[in-house]
């Protein structure tokens, strides 16, 4: 298994948080610490798929959409991943430059033991299929 280069560390910006929340009616609160996280959502998960074809979100609300796609597939049951992973993974391979960081955060490749499950999401496995 080849362990890629952790790319540049990217962020979720003001804007984009906003105009997701907005888009998407998401909870709002300025104390938030992780937004993705925060705000992630299982059962929104096909929608926010979906969403993520809109043509005209920028950038960086496609970065963000992201996140909170896979925070939110990270707290999916299984069978949620499995209909949902195909879309996310085409995503994925189609805008890995956009996406490199979050991929690599979530596949967990600083982890001492990769394999662990203790120390890895339980999203790692699949975002570990794509390449950066």
């Amino acid at each position: 298994m080849r362990v890629p280069a952790e790319p540049k560390t990217r962020y979720v910006t003001a804007r984009a948080m906003q105009r997701l929340t907005d888009r998407l009616h998401l909870p709002s609160d300025d104390r938030m610490q992780d937004w993705p996280l925060e705000v992630a959502d299982p059962a929104r998960l096909e929608e926010f798929v979906r969403h993520y074809a809109e043509r005209d979100l920028e950038g960086d609300d496609r970065f963000a959409l992201m996140k909170l796609i896979v925070a939110s597939f990270d707290d999916a049951d299984d069978a949620s991943k499995e209909e949902a992973w195909p879309a996310i993974r085409d995503i994925l391979r189609v805008d890995a430059d956009l996406h490199a960081y979050t991929i690599y955060y979530w596949s967990c490749w600083d982890a001492e033991e990769v394999d662990d499950p203790d120390q890895q999401f339980r999203a790692s496995p699949y975002l570990r299929e794509i390449s950066i």
